[in-house]
């Protein structure tokens, strides 16, 4: 018997649902910030209530919202990650179940990722990076071995992270960056220089 699903997020990336493996789920709709044409039926944030009970795929690309999003209603749903059927996720990695693994994503092994993350279009997790709560980690980006990711991080775009080093949580590190050694502790949405 199928499961039902809801998905929450823009409907520009519900093409993501259509190539993962949820053959086990039935999609009743999905809520989010546009109401767009899809093939999808739209539920509205109010009438979200009226779904209790039932899956949530929580795709919201703002970090703070999408764990204040979870905050509410982890008591109302059970919460599931999607992996793309091109997404490669080593069997020795320790990936929550939320997580949101877009096409062609590599987790490498020994990796470690918390709740609520979601890594974009073609970027690559190195072996034994420890990625914490709530980062949304942008296309093309490469996070090479031993890094450790706070929570709540911003990682741009083509954004390459250099072995050994640890980003602190709420860093918002800009597109196209090359970091090469820790930045600042505390440094609340500091933006990095291209070549920090």
């Amino acid at each position: 018997m199928k499961k039902n699903l809801i998905y929450v997020g823009p409907s520009d990336t519900l093409d993501i649902i259509k190539n993962s493996d949820l053959n086990n789920y039935t999609v009743l709709g999905y809520t989010g910030l546009d109401k767009r044409s899809s093939t999808s039926k739209f539920i509205s944030n109010k009438n979200l209530a009226k779904f209790k009970g039932n899956y949530l795929i929580n795709n919201i690309l703002n970090n703070i919202d999408r764990k204040n999003f979870f905050l509410n209603y982890k008591s109302k749903f059970k919460f599931i990650g999607l992996k793309h059927k091109t997404a490669q996720i080593f069997e020795t990695a320790n990936i929550d179940k939320s997580l949101i693994a877009y096409p062609n994503v590599i987790i490498s092994s020994f990796s470690k990722i918390g709740m609520g993350n979601i890594i974009s279009y073609g970027s690559l997790v190195g072996h034994n990076v420890i990625i914490g709560k709530f980062n949304y980690i942008c296309p093309s980006c490469n996070i090479l071995g031993n890094v450790k990711i706070g929570n709540y991080c911003f990682i741009g775009s083509n954004v390459t992270i250099l072995p050994n080093i640890e980003i602190p949580s709420y860093s918002a590190i800009p597109a196209g960056s090359v970091i090469t050694r820790n930045p600042e502790k505390n440094s609340i949405f500091k933006i990095y220089s291209k070549k920090y």
